[in-house]
């Protein structure tokens, strides 16, 4: 099987970016690190912290710009958008259904940002992260019946941080 470049993504083993310097061991504990304060790193690259400024943001931002994320996060909002499209209760899903208003006004753009993670090459860690606040917000505007102003802000903000020329 050939490896897919770090543009693409990691390759299950290899030491690539904040990686490359490290032991094998010292490359799992930087990983372990950064899955336990994903959170606060995301946080942190979405304000605009360069991902230049440590390991951790380094290695955080090469996950949310590689390609099985953007692919993920794609996927994610076609399915949002795609139990819009097919509101039909169902009763082997735990997922809350979003809140239709929001939804009909902002179909679109969702989808656009959607093809937009899929058909470029690089995107900016700051709007990737920005991206994974506002899909994991439980309190998020796709839950919210009044948020249809928030989620256009917030789409402008992603959109914005999408735009950065900040380095992973």
């Amino acid at each position: 099987m050939e490896a897919r470049s770090n543009l693409r993504g990691s390759t299950a083993g290899s030491l690539e970016g904040a990686e490359h310097h490290l032991s094998p061991a010292g490359a799992i504990l930087l990983r372990a690190q950064v899955w336990v304060t994903r959170r606060n790193l995301d946080r942190a690259l979405a304000t605009g912290d360069s991902a230049a400024m440590s390991p951790r943001l380094e290695l955080r931002a090469e996950q949310l710009t590689g390609y099985r994320m953007r692919e993920r996060w794609s996927g994610s909002l076609r399915a949002v958008v795609a139990e819009f499209d097919d509101p039909s209760p169902s009763c082997l899903s735990s997922a809350i259904p979003g809140v239709r208003d929001v939804l009909s006004v902002w179909r679109e753009p969702l989808l656009e940002l959607s093809q937009r993670l899929r058909d470029r090459d690089r995107v900016c860690p700051c709007g990737m992260a920005r991206l994974r606040i506002v899909m994991t917000d439980g309190a998020g505007p796709l839950l919210n019946p009044r948020a249809t102003e928030l989620m256009g802000e917030l789409l402008c903000w992603i959109d914005e941080g999408m735009e950065r020329q900040s380095s992973p």
